[in-house]
C-alpha cells in the first residue's frame, strides 16, 4: 500500500487527482491510502513521514507550496514530491527542494498516468532496498538485504536465514 497526500486548496482539483490515483489503483491492481489537505500549514503541523508521494499546489493560502516545500524538506528529505501547478514558470524552482516532477493545471489523465509510472519505478526500487548477490548449488540468487534475519557460517559455507 502507497501512502499519498494531496495538498490542494481547490476542491475540484483535489478531487481530480483522486479520482485519477483510484483509476490508476484500479487498472494496476495497486492499493493507495490517499489523504487531503487543504492547505499547506494543516499538512505541515502534524507531518509524520510516512507517506510515500505527496502532490503540493504551488499556489496557496497561508503557505504557498513551494514555502511548505521547503519546510517538508526539512522534516523528510526522502519523500517524493511531485508539484501541481497551474504556473509551469514555477516548475524550474521545483529543483531547489528535490522536486520529483510536476504536472501542469488542469491535469489530463494521460499526463498524470505518465508522472505515476515514473514515481511507481522510482518507490519499488527504494521500497526494494539493497539487494546482494550470492552462489547456491543451483547458481547465482539475488537476496533482498531487508528478508535476511542473519547469516552463519559453517566451515567455508554461509547459511542465510531469511
Amino acid at each position: 500500500m502507497y501512502r499519498i497526500a494531496v495538498v490542494e486548496d481547490e476542491q475540484p482539483c483535489a478531487e481530480t487527482l483522486q479520482t485519477y490515483l483510484n483509476q490508476l489503483a484500479a487498472e494496476k491492481g495497486l492499493s493507495f491510502e490517499i489523504c487531503h489537505f487543504k492547505n499547506a500549514v494543516l499538512f505541515l503541523e502534524n507531518y509524520t513521514s510516512d507517506y510515500h508521494l505527496i502532490f503540493m499546489d504551488i499556489r496557496m493560502p497561508y503557505l504557498n507550496g513551494m514555502d511548505a516545500a521547503h519546510h517538508l524538506r526539512e522534516l523528510d528529505p526522502e519523500v517524493l514530491l511531485i508539484f501541481v501547478t497551474s504556473m509551469a514558470q514555477y516548475a524550474v524552482r521545483g529543483y531547489s527542494v528535490s522536486a520529483f516532477d510536476y504536472i501542469v493545471k488542469p491535469v489530463t489523465y494521460h499526463d498524470f498516468a505518465l508522472k505515476m509510472a515514473r514515481a511507481l519505478r522510482k518507490l519499488s526500487s527504494i521500497k526494494a532496498g539493497p539487494e546482494i548477490v550470492v552462489t547456491t548449488l543451483n547458481g547465482m540468487a539475488r537476496l533482498s538485504a531487508d528478508d535476511i534475519r542473519y547469516i552463519e557460517t559453517q566451515g567455508h559455507h554461509l547459511i542465510y536465514h531469511m
